[in-house]
Order: structure tokens, then C-alpha cells, then sequence
């Protein structure tokens, strides 16, 4: 049968002096076509061959030809056109996010949008803006819903996916609750403060809070309190809050001071300067479990201000820990010992250091500000902090750029300790006014009802101090 077509083709070349055209079948956009192969495949007789000096292009749409020329041996004897047609048959992708199962995936109620989808075609690229979808359904409310998606390229090629989407409720409620570490006072009516519960799926449902443990206003002590709420999906919250019974304060609040800290327990020495403020790991350990073994409690400085003027009382052991210039030490040193013991202490940060970023989140780290650039003696008056010679407006300025940087890592600023302890009433407004609560200097003292809280005193601790010292100072 070759034999016959290629005499017949033949034939029509020498009568008609004539190219003939090879047409070949439709070819896919992007494949490989070999046209000689083709051709060859035809032409496969004797010593025929065929050879080109053109290349077959996949790479758009349409009708395209390339031109061979026949060989018998090594004599030409005429070229041929090889047709053929790139096509695009192949249809668009849809692409679920993280992996997702395409055809069955499980939302937890509340979604606000349906996972994130995207359609990627052969010729087409991003077709993703042509996805269409329908279907009844409400991420709100737990149920299963059918939902429909669909896309076409622009050789009408489409793709259809049917998915079911469960909805579930699979979070638990929120338990807030302003503080986990409550106190009561022995002799005072106590309305102790009850968590409330939200959930995604059930709104309120602070009614169905339980509580279990035994707290005895009476008698001095910790109590626990175990707070638990479940909701109707039988996702359960559960939450610990602290009660610290004691009777009232009556001699002030010790609000102490620390500076800088060495490790004695990897056999550091004291660094010789200012020796009396190199405070040794051991040393302050040793405080730090005192206070805790003896259930201080750890006021915050919304409380110390509503002490202040006389809107309530405070345990009789309360106290604010505070360390000053944020070190290095502190971090390496003292850090790990509040870590060890659950206890949160003040680091009134100098915010133009570049130390104390990584531990913005550190929840046993309460990061307050001891200014951006104040932290310096002054060029006019080396003799003075740079403070005491900064206009109203330089003071406002520093005070919120430090307060912005503290609190664009998640810090929430309300105490401010003057470097060196220097200050003045300009400071003390410009404090006010970008809505500082409480401002420290270095003068010893314990704060007590109705101290200026714009300049309230502090007890320094010194590392000459004994337990026992320690132990007279904060009691």
C-alpha cells in the first residue's frame, strides 16, 4: 500500500511540478513534534530520507509548517511541507492551599472565608480571577455544605470540582480574666473576680463557668481556684487563678531596685564598678525565693496608683520588683532566676540600646521605660542629667518614641523611672501627659497613700545586704 501512495504522490509531483502538503494530526501546546518523524514515517521506502533546516514551535497556538526536502540516496528530489496545528486540550488546575484535600475538608465554625484556592493553566498562566464558585453554605453554623468550583481557559477547556466543606466547632471557649493573681484582704467584704467565657459558636456562656477549691478569707494564705467551661461541641477551657490572703498593709509598698548582676555560681567576680550595685546570681536567688516561699504578693502599677489615693488597700506583703539600665546581665543573669521561680519583674529599658528586643515577650519581663535618650549627662552642665536641661516638647518626644517602641513589640507602658533618679516638674508634666501612671526616682522609701506618684521613692538593694537585711527592707 506505500508503494502505491508514494507512486501516486510521485506522479502528482512530476505532473504538477508542485510542493505537495503533508498533513499531520493536531498537536498539544508545549510538546515535543518531530515533523521529519512524521513524514519519515510516510516516505519510509528504499533509500528515500528526508532532512530540514527548520524546527517545529509548540509554543503558540495555531496552523504552522516547517519544509523538508526528499532524498533518494543523495539526489534531491523535491520538498515537501509537512501542516500541522498546535492545540491546547488540556485543562486548567485548581490548587487548595496547604495542601488541602481538594474534595473534602473540615472548616472550624466561624471561618471568615472558604480556604484559599487558585487555578493555574498550561497556555493560560493564572487564571485564578476566573474561578467560579456556588454553593449554599454558612461558616458560621456547623453543618456540611456542598460547594462547586469552576474554570475555564480560553480554549474552553474546564474544570469542575465538587467539594464537601464540614463545618465543625473544634475551638474551645476563651476564659478572660483581668488578672490570674488575686489578693483578698482578712477583715474586708471580698468580691473576688470571676472570669467571663466567650466561644466562637455559642457567643456567652460565662453561665455555664464552674469553680472548684476553697478559699478562706479568714486566715492567711494562697488559695487556687480552678475555673472550667465547656462548650457545646464539648471543647473545654480550664483556667487557675491565685487568691493571696493577708491581712492589710499598713507600712507602705516596697517597690525595689536593682541594677546590674554577675553569675558568682559560674565563678564570676564582682565587677569593681560600682560594686554596690553588682548584684550576685546567688544573692538573688536567694531573695527571690524568700519572696516567694513567703507568698508576696505582686501588685501591678494600676493597683500601686489606685493604693495611692486611697481607692483600695493592698496585702500586707506587696511588692514591685524593678532593675534599671536593661544590662546584659540582667537577661543572662537574673532572667533565668525568674523564669525558674514564675516571678515577673520591671525592666525600665534605656529603648536606644539594641539588648532588650528579643525578650519583649518574655512574660516573667514587664517592660517599662527609662527613656529613648535621656540616659546621659547633659552637654551644657556635665554635673546634671541630660533631663534636667530638656525642654517640655524634647521630653514629650523622647518619652513617646520610647513608649512607641516598647509598645511595638506588644509592651504596654505606664511607669517611667528618671535617669539617675533626676527630675523636675516639667518632667513630671511632660509624663503626665503622654499618659505615664507612675514615675520613680532613687530616693529610698516605700511608697504609702497619698505619695506624689510622679515621684515616688524606692528601695535600693545593695549587694552588701544579708537575707536577713533583705528580709527586714521588704517586710
Amino acid at each position: 500500500m506505500k508503494k502505491v501512495l508514494f507512486g501516486l504522490l510521485l506522479l502528482a509531483v512530476l505532473i504538477a511540478g508542485s510542493i505537495p502538503v503533508v498533513r499531520v494530526e493536531k498537536v498539544e501546546y508545549g510538546s515535543s513534534y518531530d515533523g521529519i518523524a512524521h513524514v519519515g514515517n510516510f516516505f519510509h521506502l528504499g533509500n528515500f530520507h528526508l532532512t530540514t533546516e527548520e524546527t517545529t514551535d509548540t509554543s503558540t497556538l495555531g496552523d504552522k509548517s516547517i519544509r523538508c526536502t526528499v532524498f533518494l540516496g543523495e539526489k534531491q528530489l523535491w520538498q515537501q511541507d509537512v501542516t500541522y496545528k498546535v492545540v491546547d486540550t488540556t485543562p486548567p488546575q485548581l490548587i487548595f492551599a496547604d495542601g488541602q484535600d481538594a474534595e473534602h475538608i473540615i472548616l472550624n465554625v466561624g471561618e471568615k472565608s472558604l480556604p484559599d484556592v487558585s487555578a493555574s493553566d498550561n497556555y493560560d498562566g493564572d487564571l485564578t480571577d476566573r474561578i467560579v464558585v456556588e454553593g449554599d453554605y454558612d461558616l458560621g453554623k456547623c453543618g456540611s455544605y456542598t460547594v462547586h468550583y469552576a474554570v475555564k481557559d480560553s480554549s474552553d477547556n474546564q474544570t469542575d470540582l465538587t467539594q464537601i466543606i464540614e463545618v465543625k466547632d473544634m475551638t474551645a471557649p476563651e476564659l478572660t480574666i483581668s488578672t490570674t493573681n488575686q489578693y483578698a484582704i482578712i477583715g474586708e467584704t471580698t468580691q473576688l473576680e470571676r472570669p467571663t467565657a466567650i466561644d466562637n459558636a455559642d457567643g456567652d456562656i460565662s453561665d455555664r463557668i464552674t469553680a472548684s477549691g476553697e478559699v478562706d478569707l479568714t486566715k492567711r494564705g494562697v488559695y487556687e481556684i480552678l475555673y472550667a467551661v465547656s462548650d457545646e461541641a464539648g471543647n473545654r477551657s480550664e483556667l487557675k487563678v491565685s487568691v493571696n490572703v493577708q491581712p492589710k498593709n499598713t507600712k507602705g509598698i516596697p517597690v525595689v531596685m536593682y541594677h546590674w548582676f554577675y553569675d558568682d555560681t559560674a565563678g564570676e567576680k564582682q565587677p569593681t564598678y560600682l560594686p554596690h550595685n553588682q548584684m550576685a546570681k546567688s544573692t538573688f536567688e536567694r531573695e527571690i525565693k524568700y519572696l516567694v516561699e513567703n507568698n508576696f504578693y505582686f501588685c501591678s502599677y494600676e493597683q500601686l496608683l489606685q493604693y495611692i489615693s486611697g481607692e483600695i488597700n493592698l496585702p500586707e506583703h506587696t511588692i514591685i520588683l524593678t532593675d534599671d539600665d536593661s544590662s546584659d546581665s540582667f537577661y543572662r543573669v537574673a532572667l533565668p532566676v525568674l523564669e525558674k521561680y514564675n516571678v515577673v519583674m520591671t525592666e525600665f529599658i534605656i529603648t536606644s540600646k539594641d539588648n532588650w528586643q528579643q525578650y519583649a515577650d518574655n512574660p516573667c519581663v514587664d517592660m517599662q521605660s527609662h527613656s529613648n535618650e535621656m540616659h546621659e549627662v547633659a552637654s551644657r552642665n556635665p554635673t546634671k542629667g541630660r533631663l534636667l536641661v530638656m525642654s517640655y516638647d524634647e521630653l514629650v518626644d523622647d518619652l513617646n518614641n520610647a513608649k512607641k517602641l516598647i509598645e511595638d513589640r506588644g509592651g504596654h507602658v505606664v511607669a517611667f523611672a528618671y535617669p539617675y533618679g533626676h527630675n523636675n516638674t516639667t518632667a513630671q508634666k511632660a509624663l503626665q501627659d503622654t499618659g505615664h501612671l507612675v514615675a520613680f526616682t532613687t530616693e529610698e522609701g516605700r511608697v504609702k497613700p497619698g505619695s506624689n506618684p510622679m515621684k515616688l521613692p524606692r528601695v535600693r538593694m545593695r549587694s552588701t545586704d544579708s537575707l536577713s537585711r533583705f528580709i527586714s527592707l521588704v517586710n
